[in-house]
């Protein structure tokens, strides 16, 4: 009886067999470890492009924060001079420079400026672009019936590409000049 029982329990269907069994299955094959690392630089994957696209966005929604704060203290810049900073010579350094003002206007310089802090360059490092636009009825370089224009290169630090960004999000569509976003519409050619 004793050889009968031995070899019950090393037949297949023992509990013998099926001890040997489970104990050669504890860890992973190859086969399933590599899936799950698929799996998971898969997931990894769209995230970090989800991710990049969000801090895109964000990047352009400060920058579009700056520059109304830019067109906020360019505004209240032209109550206090009856103009808006002029191109050439004093731009937007006015906004938080006293020394581009000229002698003879300081005394109109808001104590403390017009903008917290200096913001000369948007956050890819390119300077703001600026431009007046003067009516044709001679009124003077920056008078407050002129418009202006602010607005960011964007990302790739061209100007005119898809990727500008306008105070408004949007280029204008204004042909006239009066907008506040975009550059201002080419000067007419006069044939002479």
């Amino acid at each position: 009886m004793t050889k009968t029982t031995q070899n019950r329990n090393n037949s297949g269907t023992g509990a013998g067999w099926t001890a040997l069994v489970h104990s050669s299955r504890r860890g992973f094959t190859l086969l399933e470890v590599m899936i799950v690392i698929v799996i998971i630089l898969a997931i990894l994957g769209l995230v970090t492009v989800n991710l990049m696209g969000a801090r895109d966005k964000a990047n352009k929604g400060v920058v579009q924060m700056k520059l109304a704060s830019l067109k906020s203290a360019l505004d209240q810049f032209s109550l206090d001079f009856n103009r808006y900073p002029a191109e050439e010579g004093e731009g937007l350094q006015a906004l938080w420079n006293p020394d581009v003002i000229p002698e003879e206007e300081k005394s109109k310089w808001r104590t403390g400026g017009y903008m917290k802090e200096a913001t000369p360059r948007d956050d890819w490092g390119s300077e703001w672009m600026y431009r007046l636009s003067v009516p044709e009825d001679g009124a003077a370089s920056g008078a407050v019936t002129s418009a202006y224009q602010i607005w960011s290169i964007g990302p790739d630090k061209q100007d005119g590409t898809a990727d500008d960004i306008y105070p408004t999000g949007a280029k204008s569509s204004d042909e006239e000049g009066g907008s506040d976003v975009g550059p201002p519409p080419a000067p007419p050619s006069t044939g002479g």
